[in-house]
């Protein structure tokens, strides 16, 4: 199975959390995936994944 790569940045540990509950779910569909920070991530893990997924908190001014 190819390799799916989640990329997240979290300031407050939110967006984290949500990261590793679409990890789970595609992990009990079978899927090989692999959670990483921004600062973790390798140009060369995400090069090589056959789908990326992006998370990152949404900031609205008021």
């Amino acid at each position: 199975m190819e390799k799916i790569v989640i990329v997240y940045w979290s300031g407050l540990g939110n967006t984290e959390m949500i990261a590793r509950a679409i990890k789970e779910g595609m992990e009990s569909k079978g899927a090989d995936v692999v959670l990483r920070s921004v600062d973790e991530a390798s140009p060369e893990e995400v090069k090589e994944a056959k789908c990326i997924v992006f998370d990152s908190p949404l900031m609205r001014n008021r």
